[in-house]
């Protein structure tokens, strides 16, 4: 059988500011998808995401390659200095390339599994958020969530019905 959702208890940082019904949080959900400027502000939170997380590699860049040049010279110090005097430059460059490569690989499997934190905010919640707490008069800010509300007489019949 169908559980009703009738309405939802609106929270902002855990405590209940008051209820809206499934039909005005479903035209809230409509008006949020169909606004174009969201999905702009969204596009932009993602490249903004982008280039904090190129940022955090290019900080991470220089230890990476300095713990690949010394990994090197201690397991090979022969081949390693023999790559010094015969080419530093391009000792170097093959250094910073596998060290950029491996911050960036880091940076991307840190962000992947939630290990790094890029600021991002999802602009359709937050859009989402503010008309709830338009409808509901609440001036608040912080975290909202909205937990739904059975139907009371549909949630007896089908206790009822599981138990007779």
């Amino acid at each position: 059988m169908d559980k009703q959702i009738d309405s939802w208890n609106v929270m902002v940082n855990g405590v209940t500011v008051g209820k809206i019904e499934s039909a005005v949080l479903t035209k809230i959900d409509q008006d949020v998808m169909r606004d174009k400027r969201i999905w702009l502000a969204q596009g932009i939170e993602l490249g903004c995401c982008v280039v904090r997380g190129l940022s955090c590699a290019a900080q991470l860049t220089p230890f990476a390659a300095f713990g690949f040049g010394l990994f090197t010279a201690a397991s090979s110090p022969m081949w390693f200095n023999d790559q010094v005097k015969a080419d530093a430059a391009a000792l170097f460059m093959q250094t910073a390339l596998l060290g950029a490569s491996a911050s960036l690989a880091a940076v991307i499997f840190g962000g992947c599994f939630g290990l790094i934190r890029f600021g991002y905010q999802n602009q359709f919640s937050k859009r989402k958020g503010h008309l709830m707490r338009l409808v509901l008069g609440v001036p608040a800010d912080g975290e909202i969530s909205a937990t739904p509300i059975m139907d009371i007489a549909l949630l007896r019949k089908e206790n009822e019905g599981s138990h007779g």
